[in-house]
């Protein structure tokens, strides 16, 4: 590879997350006349070596990285960015710029862009003086808005019926988490806290829970075949729960269809949030914990500004109760009075794309 800058950007995202901003923007750079390279994850290991990675962001004016979920899963992304000779940080969502693993370029970056004001001057007691820390918010985030799909068409794809109480929960990388998220549900339909109705909970799995791909293998025949590792919260429930895997819906499609949308500490609760939706997110032991090793802090953001109800003790009677609020109209207004003032309505799509192109042509030709 010749010595010289061959791209004006390359761009590493290797969780789901930074992959859809990061695809967005080259779009645009690439509208605007810059040259790319990408390596995108989608969820999945990137389809490249860590070298070619290295040696491509080596070479290119910018590096724009995501800031993926684990040390593992961010190997590409952070060897790009130890190669880089301009860096651009994004954080996806808040307390991102937390994490451990890219604390070594809290000084030597370029740039770092965050969702809001409020994730910028946090960010700005932790990062050096000569790091524009910009917030332009998550360019995947203004379709929220915008569903794809009508209510009708989302229930129908998910075969809810008019009269079932549609509860979705939303899963995580970890089975056992979202094995609790999607049990404690159950427990709360089950707990007497909850008024009578014909409930559907539908389990809709986060694209890199590798449990999914997982075979066991027949001892006498051989045979191989994938498992369900949520099988037996479908047979034994006692109401209607059913796992909905992507090729039947996807996730940000589903929302438009929930009641009530469950979570923990995802993305998807700001999607059903601008669409009105009651949002809780509950936190096991080992969720919270998880929470707090990755993204360093002790609250969900979205909670703390109202777009979610944050349930941090793994209390079943207190998520249960929390659940019937929501599901009646008085708490279903007062739920959507705080939702509407944490989620504004957006100024047009592409805004955040445009910032991003906007602080980083001083690195560009």
């Amino acid at each position: 590879m010749a010595q010289e800058s061959e791209t004006d950007v390359v761009l590493v995202g290797r969780d789901k997350a930074p992959t859809l901003a990061g695809q967005m923007l080259e779009v645009e750079l690439r509208k605007q006349g810059y040259s790319t390279r990408s390596f995108f994850g989608d969820g999945k290991p990137i389809n490249a070596s860590l070298y070619e990675i290295e040696q491509t962001a080596r070479y290119a004016g910018l590096v724009w990285v995501g800031m993926s979920s684990s040390a593992e899963l961010a190997q590409p992304e952070i060897v790009a960015a130890h190669a880089s000779q301009h860096l651009a940080l994004y954080a996806d969502i808040e307390g991102c710029q937390n994490r451990d693993w890219f604390r070594a370029f809290r000084q030597e970056a370029k740039l770092l862009f965050v969702l809001t004001e409020r994730e910028k001057e946090k960010a700005s007691l932790m990062y050096g003086s000569g790091v524009n820390i910009v917030a332009t918010g998550n360019p995947t985030h203004e379709e929220f808005a915008f569903p794809r799909l009508s209510r009708a068409e989302a229930r129908g794809k998910l075969d809810a019926a008019d009269d079932e109480t549609l509860i979705i929960v939303s899963g995580t990388k970890s089975v056992c988490i979202t094995s609790f998220l999607a049990m404690s549900v159950v427990e709360a339909i089950h707990s007497g806290y909850m008024s009578p109705r014909t409930y559907y909970v539908a389990i809709l799995p986060h694209p890199g829970d590798e449990s999914l791909y997982a075979v066991v293998k027949n001892r006498q025949t051989e045979e191989e075949k994938l498992i369900n590792p949520y099988a037996e919260i479908e047979q034994f429930s006692g109401i209607r729960a059913r796992l909905v895997k992507n090729n039947v819906i996807s996730t940000p499609d589903a929302v438009a269809g929930a009641d009530v949308f469950v979570e923990i500490g995802g993305t998807e609760g700001r999607r059903a949030a601008y669409q009105n939706i009651p949002v809780i997110d509950f936190f096991s032991v080992v969720g919270r914990n998880r929470m707090q090793a990755g993204n360093k802090v002790d609250t969900w953001g979205p909670c703390d500004l109202g777009m979610a109800i944050g349930l941090y003790k793994a209390d079943i009677p207190e998520f249960a109760r929390t659940l019937e609020r929501v599901l009646t109209p008085e708490g279903r207004a007062e739920n959507s009075t705080r939702q509407k003032i944490a989620c504004p309505p957006l100024q047009y799509r592409g805004a955040a794309v445009q910032a991003m192109v906007e602080a980083m042509r001083r690195y560009l030709p």
